[in-house]
């Protein structure tokens, strides 16, 4: 039975979002509940009253959930209490949600501060992300230069930001770039919105990039290509969706 409701909720997760596979999950247990109390005939007094809130505090619950999402962000490692959230969206996979702030960096207190969150981890930081792409992508490809290596055509894995992307692009011998994302609504915002855009540098409008929104895990055991360069740039992995991306079997 237990193996039965883990496949269930991996599959669910995959085609419904967490939200809502929480929501159905909690009611089919209700359900489940209110059969057996009333084959054993344990409805009395008190109970009914209970058991009645019980089976109707799932739906207005993830209800108010979604209705407070532009200003709540789940306990990840950011802190945006008094960040101005500018954008904030649900796709099946992730809360996303962009924030801006000034005087966050007090070398530039003029200049706006962006962080994308990913259900409350941060993804990037406008003030330090440059650094963090380019150990992810330039060093790669200077390291495939010293080696008489030459990278023309990259990959990457995860990337909806389109951050190493852009980096990678940004060398001209670069023939191709494919991105791999599991969240289509992250690639459609990242190409769309001025403000990832304007980090991104419109790298999703650039000829050379190719996006495939597919789960990276799936993708890369069909996958036929041949790439001379694989940058795997993940969130953190606190679930277990993201965790198989970091095991000996992915790589």
């Amino acid at each position: 039975m237990t193996s039965v409701g883990m496949v269930f909720l991996i599959f669910a997760i995959g085609q419904l979002g967490y939200g809502p596979t929480a929501l159905y999950a909690s009611m089919s247990l209700i359900l489940l509940v209110s059969i057996v109390m009333w084959k054993l005939d344990l409805y009395h007094g008190i109970a009914k009253n209970v058991f009645f809130l019980v089976l109707v505090l799932p739906y207005p619950t993830h209800l108010l959930s979604n209705w407070l999402t532009p200003s709540i962000v789940g306990s990840g490692e950011g802190n945006i209490d008094e960040a101005k959230i500018v954008l904030a969206k649900e796709s099946h996979y992730q809360k996303i949600i962009l924030t801006e702030e000034l005087g966050g960096n007090p070398e530039f207190p003029d200049m706006p501060e962006h962080i994308l969150y990913l259900d409350g981890f941060v993804q990037f930081n406008s003030f330090d992300e440059q650094y963090y792409h380019a150990c992810l992508s330039d060093i790669a490809l200077s390291a495939s230069r010293h080696s008489n290596h030459q990278v023309k055509k990259a990959l990457v894995i995860g990337g909806g930001d389109g951050l190493a992307a852009r980096n990678l692009l940004s060398h001209p011998s670069m023939d191709s770039v494919t991105v791999v994302e599991r969240d289509r609504i992250l690639l459609d915002l990242a190409g769309a919105d001025s403000r990832l855009r304007m980090y991104n540098r419109d790298a999703f409008k650039n000829k050379k990039l190719t996006t495939i929104a597919e789960d990276p895990f799936h993708w890369i055991r069909t996958n036929q290509e041949v790439f001379d360069l694989i940058v795997v740039d993940l969130p953190a992995p606190h679930n277990a969706a993201l965790a198989r991306h970091y095991s000996a079997e992915f790589y």
